[in-house]
């Protein structure tokens, strides 16, 4: 007989622990492993298999608050900073308070690279104490339904300066040497076109997008009749994109039997042939002159998810200029959840995957061959390690985002990202109001201020964001601490650690986050924060003005009252 396990009822024991053993191994492997990275991952057209989008403007992410807006139908019209409110699903009585920043630039020492704010004569990075609480007058009772009689001089805007990083360079075209491309479908790229404008406008990059859509066999359309309809939306498509100044690249599946996780490699193809075309364009313009064409040649192919987000494309550049694109190079970083990594050291393509011209060569030929289930991000890794000598070079600040629920904690760290990543998935986010404030003064964007309580005063700190090394706080009393671009929190028995980032989102309390975002400090509870979240922004009528507006939705169900504060930023 062959040797097999012990028959009788230590046979059936190892048997049965055997599959409670299975049983929790996968378990633990669907609980802890982002769905991201799982072997059957989903792709960038598969939103049913993301978890359901937290509330964007409700005061706790996690509370499902839900009501029913008021009617504002037959109420007066106010005046337009009010007005506007209306389209915010406020209460109708809400408290209003209003602050004029006027950003001090480090114009005395301005900043020689977008990748470091600190270049200047302030520290980005501090959070600086300020003589002075964020709200300077009491907030304003408004009734949104009778507002009409309420003139604008009736709510104060004093003025309050804030020492910030010196603005951008205006974009003339100057990124030319970065080649971005993602795989989505013809719908997803026209929903995302705000996004990508708002850090690709004018810059000089193109962007190819490879698009994955299929034929609608459910309504009888066939492959021929998908092209007829894309030979008409593709160029109207173009158009729009050439309006926010982007020059944009439409390109098709190389086959049809392809994924769209496989297509986000295969794109690469159709960047090289980008970089080729305008090689021999430049080569044949300067035939015929005695000058070699100028250096204009791409640097690096970033390959990116639909739903990355670059708050400004100018510090990404930088931070790329610090590796050897004439070499082969792989550069990205891994996810923030140390389960992931378990798959591999590989790039992810929603922090943003970034190749050098000469690795895109080299993989060229293999790329077909490469082609696996594992998705996108996972067969590019492999397909660079079984063929050439690259290796993942780490860029600190390209975020994957792992992450889902609350991302309080996350934003409010002060850190600076490159990318951002899920953000109308995993956990909602208006990431593009949010990042507007960084057309104002660069790297301010998630820097971070610390004021008395509402009301109080100080003897000590600068009035402009600089540290008094006597300043002394008493961390027995309320502080608020502004995050530029999400949120200002009243901390009831003053700041926290704020070196630490709050663990707010689902399991991190675990170690899965430690080793790429620890230490983290443990989730306050409602009664040690008040938090006015960022829910929107937008330009304002002078010149480089933009108006950011915080809320905190009051969850009183009887006598609710949201209490709303609006920034309004005047470089003037």
């Amino acid at each position: 007989m062959a040797a097999g396990l012990p028959r009788g009822p230590f046979g059936r024991f190892v048997l049965v622990a055997a599959f409670l053993i299975f049983v929790y191994s996968f378990a633990h492997y669907l609980n802890v492993v982002p769905e991201r990275v799982r072997l059957n991952s989903y792709t960038p057209e598969e939103p049913d298999k993301i978890p359901v989008p937290v509330d964007q403007q409700g005061n706790s992410p996690e509370s499902g608050l839900e009501r029913p807006p008021p009617d504002y139908s037959a109420a007066p019209q106010c005046i337009p900073e009010l007005d506007h409110l209306k389209k915010l699903g406020l209460t109708s009585n809400i408290k209003f308070s209003r602050r004029c920043i006027k950003p001090v630039f480090s114009t005395s020492a301005p900043q020689s690279s977008p990748a470091d704010p600190n270049a200047g004569a302030i520290d980005r990075d501090l959070v600086a104490n300020i003589s002075q609480p964020i709200l300077h007058s009491p907030p304003v009772d408004i009734n949104l339904l009778s507002c009409g009689g309420i003139a604008d001089d009736y709510i104060p805007c004093e003025p309050l300066k804030l020492a910030v990083p010196d603005p951008y360079p205006e974009r003339i075209g100057q990124y030319g040497h970065l080649l971005f491309a993602i795989a989505t479908s013809s719908e997803r790229l026209r929903t995302a076109k705000p996004h990508f404008a708002h850090w690709m406008s004018n810059s000089g990059s193109p962007l190819i997008a490879l698009l994955t859509d299929r034929p609608d066999e459910g309504a009888g359309q066939t492959q021929a009749d998908l092209e007829v309809e894309q030979a008409t939306t593709w160029p109207s498509l173009i158009d729009d994109f050439a309006s926010s100044g982007i020059e944009l690249l439409l390109v098709h599946p190389h086959s049809p039997e392809q994924s769209v996780a496989q297509s986000h490699m295969m794109v690469i193809l159709d960047m090289l042939a980008h970089v080729r075309a305008r090689r021999t364009e430049a080569a044949s313009e300067y035939a015929h002159e005695a000058v070699d064409p100028p250096h204009n040649g791409k640097q690096w192919l970033g390959i990116l998810d639909d739903d990355t987000f670059l708050p400004a494309i100018e510090p990404l550049s930088a931070a790329l200029a610090a590796h050897d694109h004439t070499k082969p190079a792989y550069l990205g970083d891994l996810s923030e959840s140390f389960a992931a990594t378990r798959f591999g050291m590989a790039a992810f393509g929603g922090a943003g995957i970034f190749l050098s011209v000469p690795l895109a060569e080299e993989l060229e030929t293999h790329l077909g061959n490469c082609l696996s289930g594992r998705g996108g991000d996972m067969q590019l890794m492999e397909c660079i390690h079984d063929h050439t000598h690259a290796r993942l070079e780490r860029v600190k600040g390209l975020m994957q985002q792992d992450m889902k629920g609350n991302m309080d904690g996350f934003f409010e760290s002060g850190w600076r990202f490159l990318t951002l990543h899920h953000w109308k998935s995993w956990y909602s986010a208006p990431v593009l109001d949010m990042a507007y404030v960084a057309l104002v003064c660069g790297g301010c964007f998630l820097q971070r201020w610390r004021f008395l309580d509402f009301g109080s005063t100080s003897k000590n700190s600068t009035d402009v964001g600089g540290s008094d090394p006597g300043d002394q706080w008493d961390d027995s009393k309320a502080e608020v601490i502004f995050t530029n671009g999400y949120s200002i929190v009243r901390y009831t028995n003053g700041a926290p650690e704020l070196s630490l980032m709050e663990g707010t989102w689902d399991g991190a309390d675990t170690k899965d986050y430690r080793w790429s975002l620890g230490p983290i400090r443990p989730k306050l509870g409602g009664e040690d924060k008040k938090t006015w979240r960022l829910v929107e922004a937008r330009m304002g009528e002078g010149k480089g003005t933009w108006t950011q507006i915080y809320v905190f939705k009051d969850e009183e169900k009887d006598s609710a009252m949201d209490e709303v504060i609006e920034l309004v930023w005047d470089p003037r």
